[in-house]
């Protein structure tokens, strides 16, 4: 009959090595030093190793495994001109044909003092789908960056009391916010909320964990932005950033479409509602 892994002398012997480093930096250089001994050993010692660890470091020391359909993940990847959110600046193009622009202008002060704002707001339809929001804050100088410069000056050059109109018979691409499906992954540690919930400006999204999402780019760049230093400390050298750990690890799967996400919101809008009613009812 084999051997209890836990009644094993040296088994106990290494758990009470590791349970007598109390400090982060001692117990990162041990786990350097035992990494192998660690991965080839009994599963008892991976547990008791992960206890310690996350009772030093605050999170766990076994990553979860994701459950990703990694056919789809390589077919993802094969496809030409796959766009990477951050590399695109979180945008993506799309061809206008038709875009409606209002003109808003705001005074401030008066007499010497008085100050006129103007701000232009844009909307258009393009080729992939619906008529969209561009900008509800545009400034004049900016104009040019979404229409091009002949468009752009022959609304400058309006009178004033032209205040809206329609650009017509146009394909005119310019760069707005994208969407992208994203597939969170497993909670690190016991102290991670079963959910994500990414804040952007007092807006937040709740995302499920490994369930395929759709999210705006906006919300992809707080994701991105969301990590932790690494430190570490050896001897008397001051301690140094080695790496930079996601507070929410995700894996991008696909460029998706705005229509997409607001379908997938307010399916998810109204499972959340329903779940809120069923519990103030009990």
């Amino acid at each position: 009959m084999a051997q209890d892994s836990r009644e094993d002398a040296k088994v106990q012997e290494l758990i009470k090595e590791f349970k007598s480093l109390t400090t982060q930096p001692a117990l990162r250089q041990w786990e350097k030093s035992h990494r192998e001994e660690i991965r080839k050993g009994a599963v008892y010692i991976k547990l008791k190793f992960d206890e310690h660890w996350q009772h030093i470091m605050g999170e766990s020391y076994l990553v979860q495994v994701t459950e990703i359909d990694f056919s789809r993940l390589q077919m993802q990847k094969s496809i030409p001109g796959r766009i990477d959110p951050k590399g695109n600046n979180y945008k993506t193009e799309r061809i206008f044909t038709k875009i409606e622009w209002k003109k808003n202008v705001t005074i401030t002060g008066r007499g010497v003092a008085r100050e006129e704002w103007i701000t232009y707001e844009l909307r258009g339809d393009h080729t992939l789908g619906r008529a969209r929001v561009m900008d509800t804050r545009c400034k004049p100088e900016r104009l040019i960056d979404y229409l091009g410069e002949t468009e752009a000056e022959k609304i400058l050059k309006l009178p004033k009391k032209d205040v809206k109109g329609i650009i017509e018979g146009i394909e005119l691409p310019i760069m707005v916010e994208g969407h992208w499906e994203v597939l969170f992954g497993g909670k690190g540690s016991k102290f991670d909320k079963d959910d994500v919930e990414i804040q952007w400006e007092g807006q937040c999204i709740q995302a499920q964990r490994q369930v395929p999402v759709i999210l705006p780019g906006k919300y992809i760049e707080v994701l991105d932005n969301a990590r932790y230093p690494v430190f570490m400390k050896v001897s008397d050298q001051p301690r140094k950033i080695v790496g930079w750990v996601q507070h929410f690890p995700f894996t991008t799967m696909r460029e998706a479409t705005k229509e997409e996400y607001d379908t997938m919101k307010a399916e998810g809008t109204r499972v959340t509602k329903m779940l809120r009613v069923a519990e103030e009812t009990g």
